[in-house]
């Protein structure tokens, strides 16, 4: 029997990251949903870069990390005004 995929994931690679960050984002309702966005936060909760996660229900974002301090961050996911899902990054 097929295991069904999950109805919300987010996936980073590389972690840790150097100069991108890949983000595989799968939401089979994301069409439905409102200022979805990926933003990455310091570990203060300041929001550094936010960007929208698209219409698709499977995207991989690329997100530029080169100029980010070394260190441990915050993936999140955003959507219909709450946290969907969130995973630590380090950058190298």
């Amino acid at each position: 029997m097929k295991k069904a995929a999950p109805a919300l994931s987010l996936h980073l690679y590389p972690n840790p990251a150097q100069e991108y960050l890949y983000v595989l984002l799968r939401d089979a309702g994301i069409a439905h949903r409102r200022g979805a966005a990926l933003q990455l936060l310091d570990l203060q909760g300041r929001i550094l870069q936010s960007h929208p996660a698209g219409r698709i229900d499977e995207v991989t974002s690329i997100l530029p990390v080169r100029g980010l301090p070394a260190g441990e961050y915050v993936l999140r996911y955003v959507a219909d005004g709450q946290v969907l899902a969130a995973e630590r990054v380090v950058v190298r």
